[in-house]
């Protein structure tokens, strides 16, 4: 084999090979370095990923891969007979996809730390693309091996394609919650400590998995929710909020003088001065209702925290009871008179 390239190279086809490969290689090694120089003081300057990711790639790139590289393209100066052309181009092919593999799984890392800086979860997201992207760099390597000794590769990648809709079918519960965690991840209705209301449950999301999202209720426990019917449900992220507004109801007794239910409104927004985080908008007699003359509040309440929240709106309705009690107005509740008729 060894013979048959001599035979077929001259010396001096060798020596050129030689000298161009070395210069070739220090060449890319010096481009390698001064490029790397700019960039370092690009990157800094800005706060986009790209030129991060360019920097880093580049810094890793190893001067044994650079070396394929100058070596590839320096073998066009030679001969090769078929047998050494093989084990080349698997030892190059290998080389490549090792590489090809660290890079891709670089970029991902950067890509995931920089949209999901603070999230806990973003780990559990990395750790399974880096698996995937593993898996389709060492296929195509494979694939690309086995083409250079001649297997039909074409029959195969058809199979591998029958195949992998046989196991897409049979895994679609688990892939559909995986990809449901990924838009979880990409257009963040919540994160890790957020405080949501989501089919009926109130409580804090403690867990982002790839397939259910944890979330410890009021009282304790925890509920455990697929991805796919979380993607599917409608999410209040009470965590998010700024201030909160809402619109509460009180009722009056019939018995309660005219000139006193028009003062009602007047007493109630005024209440607003027993807080700087309360500020009561609007107050109105809304309802005549059977049992009593019902007054529509509608409060905001200036803290994104609930505990703090349920304190406010407590102490709002205390004041309310006190204010009607100084005020002697009466708070009815449902009554019936039978009248007996003989």
């Amino acid at each position: 084999m060894f013979t048959e390239f001599l035979s077929q190279n001259t010396n001096q086809a060798i020596a050129y090979f030689i000298i161009t490969n070395i210069g070739l290689f220090l060449a890319l090694i010096l481009t390698k370095t001064f490029v790397l120089k700019n960039l370092k003081m690009i990157y800094k300057r800005t706060k986009s990923i790209v030129d991060d990711v360019v920097f880093d790639v580049l810094a890793k790139l190893k001067a044994s891969t650079i070396f394929v590289i100058s070596t590839i393209i320096s073998m066009n100066l030679l001969v090769i007979p078929g047998n050494i052309q093989k084990y080349a181009n698997l030892l190059i092919i290998l080389i490549l996809t090792f590489e090809a593999s660290k890079m891709l799984n670089h970029i991902l890392r950067k890509f995931i730390a920089s949209k999901f800086e603070n999230n806990k979860s973003a780990k559990t997201l990395y750790i399974a693309f880096e698996k995937v992207v593993e898996v389709i760099v060492y296929a195509i390597g494979l694939i690309l091996i086995l083409d250079n000794f001649g297997v039909n590769v074409s029959t195969l990648i058809a199979g591998l394609g029958i195949s992998g809709v046989a196991a897409a079918l049979a895994v679609q519960n688990i892939l559909a919650d995986i990809f449901a965690s990924v838009a979880i991840y990409l257009d963040k209705p919540f994160n890790i400590g957020d405080f949501i209301h989501i089919n009926g449950n109130y409580g804090t999301v403690s867990k982002i998995g790839l397939k259910t999202t944890v979330i410890k209720t009021i009282l304790g426990s925890e509920i455990l929710i697929s991805n796919k019917d979380i993607a599917n449900l409608p999410i209040e992220n009470l965590g998010r909020i700024k201030e909160r507004k809402i619109i509460t109801t009180v009722g009056v007794s019939y018995d309660t003088p005219t000139k006193k239910l028009k003062k009602i409104p007047e007493l109630i927004t005024g209440l607003s001065k027993i807080s700087d985080k309360i500020e009561i908008l609007n107050c109105s007699l809304d309802k005549l209702n059977d049992f009593s003359l019902d007054y529509s509040i509608f409060v905001k309440y200036k803290t994104p925290d609930i505990k703090e929240f349920n304190q406010l709106k407590n102490d709002l309705n205390i004041a309310i009871l006190e204010l009607f009690e100084k005020e002697k107005i009466e708070i009815p509740f449902p009554t019936q008179i039978r009248i007996n008729k003989k």
